[in-house]
């Protein structure tokens, strides 16, 4: 029984592997820079931060078709997460904050290419993980419009320093309209 269960468990990431890690025309077409959405759209960018002590912070910030900052936050857990389940948590914590401050037309943009591709191709299987990337499309399914799409980290700063945002440990920290000068300044920089 352990043996079969490791061979489904085996054939199951070998089926997600070749789900997430397919490319278009064999290229990977990721910005290296934040780039504005269209009008009518937010873009909402998210990262995680794993920390030393045991705490993973999450990020996400949502911006409009000019580039301002219209809304962000920033949560800390107390969590022993991978790199990879953090990213997809991240991903699921910048849906949830679209879906609380009701916006509707949302792209979503992330640097985990594994955690994007795997949401875009709707990723299925019995680990945890899963179970993330099914939570995170069956909430997209209540916006009018939705996307995922990588940026390389460069294009994703602003989302890096708030994941790493020092709040209290289990708690939130949501801002409309009066943002720190650090989050300000970063943005600023990504309009040049």
């Amino acid at each position: 029984m352990v043996a079969s269960g490791f061979v489904r468990l085996v054939e199951e990431y070998g089926l997600y592997a070749d789900r997430v890690f397919r490319r278009q025309g064999g290229l990977i077409t990721s910005s290296a820079s934040w780039c504005k959405p269209p009008a009518g759209v937010l873009k909402a960018n998210f990262d995680a931060h794993l920390s030393p002590n045991g705490e993973v912070g999450l990020g996400a910030v949502f911006r409009d078709s000019v580039g301002q900052v219209v809304a962000m936050g920033v949560k800390r857990v107390e969590a022993k997460w991978d790199a990879t389940t953090a990213e997809a948590m991240a991903a699921l914590y910048a849906v949830d904050l679209g879906q609380r401050f009701g916006y509707e037309r949302v792209m979503f943009e992330g640097d985990a290419l594994l955690v994007v591709n795997a949401v875009k191709n709707k990723c299925v299987g019995g680990a945890p993980l899963f179970h993330i990337f099914s939570d995170i499309n069956r909430l997209c399914l209540n916006f009018v419009s939705f996307s995922f799409s990588h940026v390389k980290r460069g294009g994703n700063t602003v989302a890096h320093l708030l994941a790493r945002w020092d709040c209290s440990r289990q708690s939130e920290v949501v801002w409309f309209g009066s943002f720190p000068q650090s989050i300000s300044t970063l943005v600023a920089l990504d309009l040049i």
